[in-house]
């Protein structure tokens, strides 16, 4: 805000540019309030009406503007953008007016958010709000974002997404569907993405490891495969634990009955691949029956992290495994080293001690 005080006269005024939609730059300054909080109230009510013929556009017009402007997305990115927007946003916020969005109205859309999605998806859809607002705010439609000035969303760590070995051993007991035990046991094991297991063929399998090279991916008309994984990390090669090796072996000598099969043909699927809203939707139905600690397919991988680092592997390795860089490793799991860090702590202190 311009908001200021006069220092001839004792009193406040306000003082801001807007660009309209045709890029013409505008200038708006008025005098004589007795309070800063008049003055305050004032602009914030000329800036509202300020933006030639916008003040009364839909969110949703705004989001039809805002995905037709952007050229940088790709495809996958814009589709989940506009999943995300359909499914979370257009409910709430679609037929209000841009003037009437105020950070009042984000934060209490967050509150509702939060009630159904954990924190860090809740953030991501935040974000696509802010995308919008930024671009309304570059357009001249409104003067400031009210997504700015909300409450930001603590993200919590990944500490809460994962499981102990035992958890996932009572979890995998009430798995009665081989192909899901398999893929779930296969995602805590390997720590792999879900689209990248997704994307695994049989001629990715060496008997000891697989080759990650793709992924698959949500786009506009469904889920496809895609030419690479995630980042130029994740083309990597992962090896497997010898009793996984062998359950695979199982899986492709059972896969094998199946008319045309070859190794063209994806390990967990056929000759198309499952749809991870499949894997999903199954993992949350196995969860319920268990009765254990709700996590999400990302929390398996998660939790083959947790486990690499509590056991001291080098970092190298680790973030090799996983497709990521040492550096995005200890961001993703600060709160395992940090542990860990404490209990160097405790060590010194002892050894100090019989000194």
């Amino acid at each position: 805000m311009s908001v200021h005080k006069d220092a001839a006269t004792g009193k406040w005024f306000y003082t801001f540019r807007w660009t309209d939609t045709l890029g013409k730059s505008h200038a708006k300054k008025k005098r004589g309030f007795r309070t800063k909080r008049e003055a305050q109230r004032a602009e914030r009510k000329a800036q509202e009406t300020s933006a030639p013929g916008t003040p009364g556009m839909s969110v949703n017009e705004l989001w039809r503007r805002c995905q037709s402007a952007d050229r940088k997305a790709i495809d996958s990115t814009k589709y989940k953008q506009d999943s995300d927007y359909r499914k979370s946003i257009e409910p709430y916020l679609g037929q209000m007016k841009l003037k009437d969005v105020t950070p009042e109205v984000i934060d209490e859309w967050v509150d509702t958010m939060l009630k159904e999605y954990a924190s860090s998806t809740v953030a991501t859809k935040r974000a696509i709000l802010s995308k919008m607002f930024s671009f309304a705010v570059n357009k001249g439609y409104i003067t400031r974002s009210p997504v700015q000035h909300s409450s930001s969303v603590k993200v919590s760590s990944p500490e809460a997404d994962f499981w102990e070995v035992d958890d996932f051993k009572e979890f995998i007991d009430y798995e009665n569907q081989e192909k899901f035990r398999l893929l779930f046991t296969f995602l805590f094991c390997t720590g792999l993405r879900i689209g990248e297991a997704m994307a695994l063929r049989w001629s990715d399998y060496t008997g000891n490891a697989v080759h990650v090279t793709k992924t698959v991916k949500d786009v506009k008309g469904g889920t496809v495969l895609g030419d690479v994984p995630k980042t130029s990390n994740s083309i990597r090669w992962v090896s497997l634990p010898t009793v996984l090796a062998d359950e695979l072996d199982e899986w492709k000598e059972h896969q094998k009955k199946m008319d045309g099969f070859h190794d063209d043909y994806f390990i967990f699927g056929n000759v198309d691949f499952m749809s991870p809203c499949t894997a999903r939707n199954h993992l949350n139905v196995t969860i319920r029956r268990a009765k254990v600690k709700r996590i999400t397919l990302h929390g398996l991988r998660h939790s083959h992290a947790s486990y690499l680092i509590y056991k001291r592997l080098p970092d190298v390795v680790i973030a090799r495994r996983l497709g990521h860089t040492v550096n995005t490793l200890h961001k993703t799991y600060a709160h395992i080293y940090k542990q860990l860090d404490d209990e160097l702590s405790d060590v010194l202190e002892e050894m100090a001690d019989g000194l």
